[in-house]
Formats: C-alpha cells, structure tokens, sequence
C-alpha cells in the first residue's frame, strides 16, 4: 500500500466502480425489480470481480510448505482444513437435500448467520488492509488508541449493515435498535477522526495520514450504502474485491519458491497466466449456474449448489492465513507485507 499506484487503484475502485454501480443499481431496481440483478452489467461486474477473488483463495492450498503447516498439528488441521472445508460440502449437502425446504426456519436462521459473518468478513478485512495503509515508520505519532477506535467503528457499522437486513433491507429510522447502534456509528467516528488529526498534529506523516483515512472514509461510505438499502451491497464489496487482489499478489507471486510447486511455480513465473485461469473459472461457474433449472431435481441439485459454500469457507480460512502471530506466517509473510 505504499506505491502510489497502488493506493490509487483502490481508492479510485470506490468512484469509478462502487457509485457508478450503485446507480445503476437503484435506476434498474425502480424499473424492473429484483430482475436488476440478472442483467449483464451486475453479473459480469460479480463474475470479474467477485467470483475471481473467491478462487483466489484456493491457491494458498497450492503451496506445498503451506499444506505441510496446515497438517502439522491436530490445531491447524482443523483451521485449516476441517472449519472452512466443512461449510463447503454442508451447504451443498443442506440445498442438495433441499433441507432449506424442509426446514424453512432453520434455513432463515443459517441465512442470517451467513449473512452476519458476511459483513463482518468486509470489516475485519478493512481493518487489516488499513493497518497496510498505516504503516511504516511515517504514522508513528499517532495516538495508541486509536486502532481500538477504528476497530470499534469497523464493528458498529456491521451491526447497523445487519439492522437494516433484518429490516426488509431498508434503513429504518422507526427501529429502536437503529437507534441504540446508530449514535454509537456516529461518535467512533468523531472519535476516530479526533485521532487522525491527533496523530498529525504529533507528527505524522500528512500525506500518508491522510491518504490512511480517506481509505477509512471509504469503506465507511461503503457501508453505509449497505446501511441505507441492503441490495447496494455487491457495489460496496467493489473496494473489498480489489484490495484482496491487490493484498493476495505478493503472497501467490513473490512468496519464496519451492520446487514441489508445479501449478503454482508456473503462474509465478506466468502471472497473466493465473488471472487468466481465474476470469476464465469465473465465468465457467456463472455459465453453470445460469445453465442450470430454476428447480433442479435429484443429482442437479447438487451440481447447482456445488459452490454455495465457497463463501463461508473464504470468510473461514481468511480467519487463519493472515495471522501473524502464528510463527509461519510471521517468517513466511512478513517479508512481503512490512
């Protein structure tokens, strides 16, 4: 996040992808419906950039040293394999037995926890990417609280994305709960400005400081397009989607090599070949699903919720492969992010 180009690219995916999507968004929806969602602009939009960044999650499984530390202990067996493997297969299992029909209200609830951890997946990724922003030796100054700040701010708007989903995906000034979170958005967010102005007065590096919030700013902006109509949701995560492609480079391209990575040895050498691979997977799977009935029977039902649970295990294994307090990622990765 320190090459100027870089901060460029995803600041600007705000302006020029998020808005311009989110007023087609609320163009076509007044026209024509939930239908929006199935014109070319939307899909090619989530087959680009959306699909693309959830199979990039699976070559940290490419990585021979990765795999190796992912079996070396029953702990990370689990974290590494068993809890974000698990809702892969369940999900389609759950659809697949069509247990969603079954059990409507069990499904309801499933629904709202993917959804919850949906937004709080976008926070903490927001909050880690910030930290990038933040760092080097330019931001020194600033106040020792003021990560606690933001991540507090982080997590308050999550739980105001989540009122308004829970509130027929419209902001609703009438719900007591809005009410109770709402005031709570507001002053973290004067409080964490109050320390960005500290941390410059202290001497912090203006530029960067500044170029630090405006990123915050951002994100903050994406939410709160969430906050006010639940479906402007696929444009807010424009900025998510980028900054993980932006993020995940290093660690797929430049991480140390290792002669028993054949696939991934290729695409180091061959980068276009890699995005290649995924804008090429991306579409295969958005031509699945479009191929498929509108209600499949038998062994098509598994077939269509094949990949339903790619977006719990992206939201689980990142929980893990960005530790840094585990020791392999500290060797393995600092190099590339510090």
């Amino acid at each position: 996040m320190a090459r100027p180009v870089t901060r460029s690219l995803v600041l600007g995916t705000f302006l020029f992808v998020t808005l311009p999507l989110s007023g087609y968004l609320l163009v076509g929806h007044a026209r024509i419906g939930d239908s929006i969602f199935e014109t070319i602009v939307p899909q090619a939009y989530l087959a680009l950039f959306g699909y693309t960044h959830f199979l990039l999650t699976f070559t940290v499984y490419m990585s021979a040293a990765n795999r190796q530390h992912f079996v070396s202990t029953p702990r990370n067996v689990f974290a590494f394999l068993v809890a974000p493997l698990a809702p892969l297969f369940g999900l389609m299992l759950w659809y697949g037995l069509a247990m969603n029909e079954r059990y409507q209200t069990a499904n309801a609830l499933l629904f709202f926890v993917i959804t919850a951890f949906n937004y709080y997946h976008l926070t903490r990724q927001a909050f880690g990417v910030l930290q990038l922003f933040k760092g080097g030796k330019g931001m020194k100054a600033m106040p020792p609280w003021i990560r606690t700040a933001e991540n507090l701010f982080l997590l308050s708007l999550t739980v105001q994305m989540l009122i308004t989903y829970k509130t027929d995906l419209h902001f609703d000034p009438s719900r007591t709960m809005t009410w109770l979170v709402l005031p709570v958005c507001v002053v973290l967010f004067f409080v964490v400005t109050a320390g960005y102005v500290v941390g410059i007065r202290a001497g912090s590096d203006r530029k960067q400081t500044l170029t630090a919030y405006a990123y915050l700013m951002v994100q903050a902006l994406a939410a709160v397009l969430t906050i006010w109509y639940s479906a402007l949701y696929i444009a807010a995560l424009a900025v998510h989607y980028v900054e993980y492609h932006v993020v995940m480079a290093p660690r797929v391209l430049k991480s140390p090599g290792d002669p028993r990575d054949t696939v991934l040895g290729f695409f180091k050498r061959v980068p276009l070949a890699l995005y290649g691979f995924l804008v090429a997977g991306s579409i295969g799977w958005w031509l699945m699903v479009q191929a498929q009935p509108t209600h499949p029977t038998g062994g098509a039902r598994f077939l269509v919720h094949l990949l339903d649970g790619i977006f719990v295990f992206h939201y689980v294994i990142e929980m893990s492969i960005w530790k840094f307090s585990d020791p392999y990622f500290r060797k393995s990765l600092g190099p590339l992010y510090t």
